[in-house]
């Protein structure tokens, strides 16, 4: 991981290693903080669990962001900060250090990262990323029907094949520094209810030049009787 240039005027070289220091723990959550961003789809399955199981189809439809690199002012002493003020905090006297993610900076797509930082610049584009939540509601859904319950996962492209190469790189390994990636990584849940569970899936990966999309199915194997099972895509 890594971060932009750093002034020259910055010295001696232990306050450069800390803000080398201060700059990473910014960038570090990036993926995170996109996640934050966009709200859930929600959706409920009222039928009979097992007994009567239809497919139904889940919104997967994704919210995506352009992730930057930001190649300006990140330290500067003086009586006043850099413009735009908002985008640095004096954490010593007349020490002002840029506050946001410099490497991955989230701007929804359509918009440029001056418009939501109040105009910090420049910025250099690094990549898009789709960022997917996603919540369905079983009302009906057994207590053992958790064992029972799978998914799998995986990006394809438009003529059908699987894609697998989804990493794009936001900053080279360094002696100092580790890379900064980002992947096709999801994360699911079951949530237990009054009544039944929630299924709550969150899902992110960059976009290369070709149209992907994310097929996700949940696989329910009826543990009571091990002939049966349903799936169902969402």
């Amino acid at each position: 991981m890594g971060v932009p240039n750093i002034m020259s005027k910055i010295n001696p070289l232990s306050k450069h290693r800390q803000i080398i220091q201060d700059l990473w723990k910014q960038t570090e959550s990036t993926n995170q903080k996109a996640f934050d961003l966009n709200k859930f789809s929600f959706e409920q399955h009222t039928d009979s669990f097992i007994n009567r199981f239809q497919s139904v189809t889940l919104d997967l439809t994704p919210v995506y962001y352009d992730l930057y690199k930001f190649l300006g002012i990140t330290y500067v002493t003086g009586a006043t900060p850099p413009d735009p003020a908002s985008a640095y905090e004096e954490r010593e006297t007349e020490q002002w250090y840029f506050k946001l993610p410099t490497i991955g900076f989230a701007a929804p797509a359509g918009e440029t990262p001056e418009s939501v930082t109040g105009g910090a610049t420049p910025w250099e584009f690094q990549t898009t990323v789709a960022v997917v939540k996603t919540s369905k509601q079983f009302n009906k859904m057994p207590d053992w029907a958790i064992d029972g319950a799978k998914h799998i996962s995986y990006l394809y492209k438009d003529d059908g094949t699987a894609y697998s190469s989804s990493k794009e790189i936001l900053q080279t390994k360094s002696t100092n520094l580790n890379e900064i990636s980002v992947d096709f990584n999801d994360f699911h849940r079951w949530v237990k209810l009054d009544s039944g569970y929630n299924f709550e899936y969150y899902a992110i990966y960059p976009l290369p030049s070709s149209e992907v999309h994310l097929n996700t199915t949940i696989y329910f194997t009826n543990t009571k009787n091990t002939n049966y099972a349903k799936s169902e895509k969402i």
